[in-house]
C-alpha cells in the first residue's frame, strides 16, 4: 500500500472520530494539544485503524503518537513487515 493511501485512511479515521474538531487537521496537527484527543477518542481511533488496515496496534503506540504523521509512520512500517506463518498454516507435522 502506498504511503499516500495510508495517509488518506488515517486522516479519514481521525476526522470521522473527531468530527468538527478535525476541521483543520493535517499530518502535523498535535492530537493532544490542537484537537484535544482524549483517552476514549484515542481508543476509538485505535479500533478503527485496526479494522481499516487489518492489523493489531498496541495501545501504547497510539498513546505515544503525537501527530497523525506518527501513526502513518507506524502503520507503514507494520504493513511492510512480513506476515508470520502460523504452524497450523504451514502444513508441518507436530
Amino acid at each position: 500500500m502506498e504511503r499516500s493511501e495510508i495517509e488518506t485512511k488515517v486522516m479519514r479515521v481521525i476526522a470521522d472520530e473527531l468530527g468538527e474538531k478535525a476541521k483543520n487537521l493535517t499530518l502535523q496537527t498535535s492530537l493532544r494539544k490542537d484537537v484535544q484527543v482524549d483517552s476514549y477518542s484515542a481508543l476509538q481511533i485505535l479500533f478503527e485503524l485496526e479494522e481499516a488496515f487489518a492489523i493489531t496496534i498496541p495501545d501504547q503506540e497510539i498513546k505515544q503518537a503525537e501527530l497523525p504523521r506518527d501513526i502513518v509512520d507506524y502503520i507503514q512500517k507494520r504493513l511492510a513487515e512480513p506476515r508470520d506463518a502460523s504452524p497450523a498454516s504451514t502444513g508441518g507435522a507436530a
